[in-house]
Parts: C-alpha cells; structure tokens; sequence
C-alpha cells in the first residue's frame, strides 16, 4: 500500500490548508526513506510520521533551524543556540517534532523485535 496525500492529511490534519503538492512531495521523501520489506506492516505509518515530520520543519521559521534556544535575555537582547539539532537522519533531528518522535519509537520496535528474533 502507498500513503495518499488524504491519508497523510486524516494523520495530520493540520496539514489540511498546505498544498497537495507540497505534502505529495514530503510523502515521496518519506517513501524512499522507508525500506518497505524491513518496515513491513508498519510501513505506511513509517511513512506518515516521517512525512509529517518533514512538513513540520519546513513549516518552521528557519531561525528554529538553528538549534533549539538554550537561553535568552530581554535586556541586553541576547539569544543562545544549542549545538545545531537538524542534521538530516540524526536522533535530534527525529526528537525536534512530535511526529519524529512517534518515528524514532516506532522505528526501535520494528528493529529490536527483528533483533530479538535473531537471538
């Protein structure tokens, strides 16, 4: 099965008012980062969570690209980042949204089940 661009939005209706061809886009992504035969069962919702992961930090304004805020002063205006977190297929990069996190829980229990398996 493929995830549909209504299926993405039911999961994430959020994304109701994004363009279709946005989300179609972010869908595309996600499926050629999901090895179907290793995901199995749980691929299409593999898929929806990395989408909407995506459309989430490309919703954000590029200044939260940086990190996030590890402290700020009004007066003087001063800000400070952590580390930068978005580096693509990193754990923070997942953790920096809801839905990559969903991805990041999803993703240990499809691949320590397998592990188990092996032992």
């Amino acid at each position: 099965m493929a995830v549909l661009v209504a299926d993405l939005i039911a999961f994430a209706p959020e994304f109701t008012s994004t363009d279709t061809g946005v989300i179609q886009s972010a869908i595309d992504m996600a499926e050629r980062r999901t090895a179907r035969e290793q995901w199995l069962s749980k691929a299409d919702d593999g898929v929806s969570m990395l989408a909407a992961h995506i459309l989430t930090l490309k919703a954000r304004p590029t200044q939260e690209a940086k990190g996030p805020i590890t402290a700020e002063a009004v007066q003087p205006a001063s800000r400070a980042y952590a580390a930068p977190q978005n580096v693509p297929w990193g754990e923070a990069w997942f953790a920096s949204t809801n839905y990559g996190q969903e991805y990041i829980a999803l993703r240990a229990q499809i691949f320590s089940d397998r592990i188990g398996d092996c032992l």
